[in-house]
């Protein structure tokens, strides 16, 4: 009697040799390493910087129009040069003119020539790969919002951050910007410029008129905030009166019409909508902040300021 193989033993026989190609070896994989033109022997983005997808490595071409713009890139090795272009390539500009490009393709295409931004922001990226730390140059360089030169600070001496914040002072973050905005002020390093603001929709904006009339009376926009918080939080009704009292001004205070409506215009065109708006070093962040965030930039801004106002002849 002959015994046969299983049914199961021919089955998993059958398999075996479908897969090996019925004795021939495998084919090799059909791929090999594709190297850019422009950069026929780069195969990776430098170290400490993100990768991008679909973005090609920068030419000699692009790197040098880069360096004429931005001049702090030309003493960089070329992998330095390179890994500044990826880190500008990677950041969206911070500019509206630029539209969705990225720093460095608004830059070489010249799209925002007034936003002398671009170029600070190149020159900072170039300064930390020339001091060897261009895994900090992504944060370096992007930021949430777009930036503003009208909303910088005038007169900061070197090194020194300006903050500038249009808050309601009836607003429901009025005490939290308030408490935010001073703790900022006093630290070394940083001025604080707090602006009263209110839209044209929130009744008339009655406390931030009077908040204007206090600053022109010679207090300020924090010193008022501070003010109107500890009355509603003594359950002080806030009126011309008792705030000017609160303030150690004669009262009542004026309704601040005129210059509250200057405010305003300026602030529609920095494209304030809520409250409060933050601009640090003229780059925004709408609405209530934390701490952290706020803190973030400072100190970043900070240091950086401090290490060009350093290197400056």
């Amino acid at each position: 009697m002959t015994t046969r193989p299983p049914r199961a033993g021919l089955l998993l026989l059958a398999l075996l040799w479908g897969c090996s190609g019925g004795g021939e070896a495998p084919a090799r994989p059909q791929s090999r390493t594709i190297k850019t033109e422009s950069h026929p022997t780069v195969l990776q983005e430098p170290a400490g910087v993100p990768r991008t997808e679909a973005r090609d490595l920068p030419g000699a071409g692009e790197l040098e129009l880069l360096g004429r713009a931005v001049p702090g890139i030309l003493p960089l090795g070329a992998e330095s040069q390179v890994a500044v272009y990826v880190a500008l390539d990677t950041a969206p500009a911070p500019c509206a003119d630029c539209g969705e490009r990225s720093i460095a393709t608004c830059i070489l295409e010249e799209a925002a020539p007034e936003c002398t931004v671009l170029v600070e922001l190149g020159e900072r990226a170039a300064a930390l790969a020339a001091a060897g730390a261009p895994q900090r140059m992504g944060e370096a360089v992007a930021y949430p919002d777009l930036w503003f030169a009208e909303a910088r600070l005038e007169d900061l001496a070197p090194g020194e951050v300006g903050v500038r914040v249009y808050a309601d002072p009836a607003g429901p973050f009025a005490a939290r910007t308030a408490g935010l905005a001073r703790s900022l002020e006093e630290e070394e390093g940083v001025r604080v410029q707090v602006r009263p603001w209110a839209g044209e929709a929130d009744g008339g904006g009655e406390a931030a008129g009077w908040c204007q009339a206090a600053v022109d009376a010679g207090s300020t926009g924090l010193a008022c905030l501070e003010a109107v918080a500890e009355l509603e939080a003594a359950g002080t009704p806030v009126t011309a009166v008792s705030l000017a009292e609160a303030l150690g001004l004669p009262g009542p205070l004026g309704s601040g019409a005129e210059g509250l409506a200057a405010t305003r215009a300026q602030a529609e065109e920095l494209g304030v909508r809520a409250s409060p708006t933050w601009f640090v070093q003229g780059h925004r962040l709408r609405g209530a902040q934390s701490a952290a965030a706020i803190g973030r930039l400072v100190s970043l801004e900070r240091e950086l300021g401090a290490a060009a106002a350093a290197a400056a002849p």
